[in-house]
Parts: C-alpha cells; sequence; structure tokens
C-alpha cells in the first residue's frame, strides 16, 4: 500500500496525460522521429535495472534507481525526484512509483541528489546546473537504448523533490510533456515563466 496514496494517485493520471498535440492540419505529413538529447560525456554506459552507479555528469559521478517494463522500448518515462533527507528506493518504494512499471507500462526512473542543503540545485541556471544536466544526461542515454517515447516524458517529486520537479517546469519544457510536482513550494519571486508550453496533470 502506497504511504502517499495521493502522490501515487497523482502519478499515475500524470503519465496517462497524452502528449501535447499539434494544431491538425488538412493533409498531415509523416514527420521523423525528434532527435533526443545528447548524452555529454560521450558514449552512454549501459543502463541496467535497479542500482546503477558511478554515471557521469556535470562533471559528477552520480547513482540513479531504473525500473524498467518487460519490454521498455519506446516507452514513456517519469523521472522521480526525492525529499529532503531521502533516496530513491524510499521514493519509488513507499509511494509505489515502482508498480507504476506494470500498471501503466512505464519507465520509473529516480536520480539520487548530492545531498546538498536542500537536496537539488535549485539556484543554478540550467546551463550550469548539474541536476539539470543529469536529468538531459539519464534521458539521452535512455533514449539511446530504449528509444523512449520523447512525447511522454514527466517529471514529478515530493518537497524537495517537489521543489526539483518545480524546476524541470520552469526549464525543462523543451523535453517534458507534464510535470506534478507535490509540497513542494518557494517564495512567488522566485518562480520564473517556463521556457515553453507543458501540462500540469
Amino acid at each position: 500500500m502506497p504511504r502517499f496514496p495521493i502522490l501515487f494517485a497523482l502519478a499515475s493520471v500524470l503519465v496517462a496525460c497524452p502528449p501535447i498535440e499539434e494544431p491538425a492540419q488538412d493533409e498531415p505529413t509523416p514527420e521523423p522521429r525528434r532527435p533526443g538529447p545528447e548524452y555529454s560525456g560521450g558514449d552512454c554506459p549501459t543502463l541496467e535495472e535497479d542500482w546503477n552507479m558511478g554515471f557521469e555528469t556535470g562533471g559528477f559521478e552520480r547513482q540513479f534507481r531504473l525500473d524498467l517494463p518487460d519490454e521498455p522500448d519506446g516507452k514513456p518515462v517519469l523521472f522521480v525526484w526525492h525529499w529532503l533527507g531521502g533516496y530513491p528506493d524510499e521514493i519509488v518504494e513507499w509511494v509505489a512509483f515502482d508498480d507504476l512499471v506494470d500498471d501503466e507500462d512505464v519507465i520509473v526512473i529516480a536520480p539520487e541528489s548530492r545531498h546538498l542543503q536542500v537536496e537539488w540545485n535549485l539556484q543554478s541556471p540550467p546551463e550550469t546546473n548539474e541536476d539539470y544536466a543529469m536529468f538531459e544526461d539519464l534521458l539521452a542515454c535512455l533514449d539511446q537504448q530504449f528509444e523512449v517515447d520523447l512525447d511522454r516524458v514527466y517529471s514529478t517529486g515530493m518537497s524537495a523533490g517537489g521543489l526539483m520537479s518545480t524546476y524541470m517546469t520552469a526549464y525543462g519544457t523543451e523535453w517534458l510533456a507534464a510535470t506534478a510536482p507535490m509540497s513542494g513550494g518557494t517564495s512567488e519571486a522566485a518562480y520564473v515563466t517556463p521556457s515553453g508550453p507543458s501540462r500540469s496533470c
């Protein structure tokens, strides 16, 4: 039973959100699959089910938990950001995000923070932000390995993870279809206009 049923329910709705659709055209022409982000480290390492250690990104070696459906190729991706003092296993298992892997046929990836004062780097712009770099690098390697559905990439988190998901709402709309921050907010002055259209479910 999820420890946080509201967040679990919200995430279930989130991964069910359809991608943002372009206006219909009289004679639509098929478009090639859009390219994903490029991994900053050169050649991507092979991503494994469960724990991955020593992932080079943003000048650091990072770790993350990866939960895969039986057939991960072409599937949507849900990024899950943990709370202050927390770890990926806690938010994935206590909120039962791992159940979404089979129930919704979605890839769930939960990075571990560098355990800063508020866990995630919420101050730096994306160009110099090691946590944003990790997001793009992880998405790049997921796409390289599984050709994920780049029109259905989502972000959620709780507390400090909610703040990180809010950061992603502002700066990650090139890749994110929708976000669902939970129990993470700050003063109105700290928010910025998102860089592009996104959906909150």
